[in-house]
């Protein structure tokens, strides 16, 4: 999170200088069971207008934000580990090795997250979505070879009409005319 924390007493402060108070824990569990624990900052009461307007919701309820202590927790290891010299030496090489594929898979098959659980699952998923991409690249290379293609058909159909004018216009190694061999066969 991008704003402003102040560890001592425990609250936020946005963008817009509205302060965000601790004001309890709260727990949600999801479909699979699995509970996460949320600490909850609602935003303090303003007098004055514009205050006002920033710490409330359009149906005038206070705003509050909810925190979860054990993810931001994961996130600072992260940053620290990837803060090394060591670290930002692996995170480099993700650029060259297997960030591009991903990255396709986000920006052109629009494939940002798994609807599924379970490693079986996800094994499937992913293969049915990386057979979809090899299957774009397929009907791309196949639009570019037919592209090929019909330059080389193009060109060969004008050989061919080369070749046959050639072979018309000599007929027994000596110059015939084309005017004059068809005169020829229509008598």
């Amino acid at each position: 999170m991008n704003w402003e924390y102040h560890a001592e007493e425990d609250y936020y402060v946005d963008n817009h200088h509205i302060r965000f108070s601790y004001h309890g824990m709260s727990h949600r569990t999801d479909k699979n069971g699995f509970t996460r624990d949320f600490k909850v900052y609602r935003a303090d009461d303003y007098d004055d207008p514009e205050g006002y307007y920033w710490s409330t919701t359009r149906m005038g309820n206070q705003r509050r934000i909810n925190i979860n202590p054990h993810w931001e927790s994961q996130k600072a290891y992260v940053r620290e580990q990837l803060s090394s010299p060591e670290g930002k030496a692996i995170f480099a090489k993700r650029k060259l090795e297997d960030e591009p594929a991903f990255g396709n898979l986000k920006a052109n098959l629009r494939f940002r997250r798994l609807s599924v659980r379970g490693l079986r699952q996800v094994n499937n998923e992913l293969g049915i979505i990386l057979m979809a991409a090899n299957m774009n690249k397929l009907a791309k290379m196949m639009a570019n070879l037919s592209h090929i293609f019909g330059w080389i058909e193009k060109l060969s159909h004008i050989f061919q009409k080369k070749w046959k004018m050639r072979l018309n216009l000599f007929v027994g190694g000596t110059y015939v005319p084309a005017t004059s061999t068809f005169s020829q066969v229509k008598q």
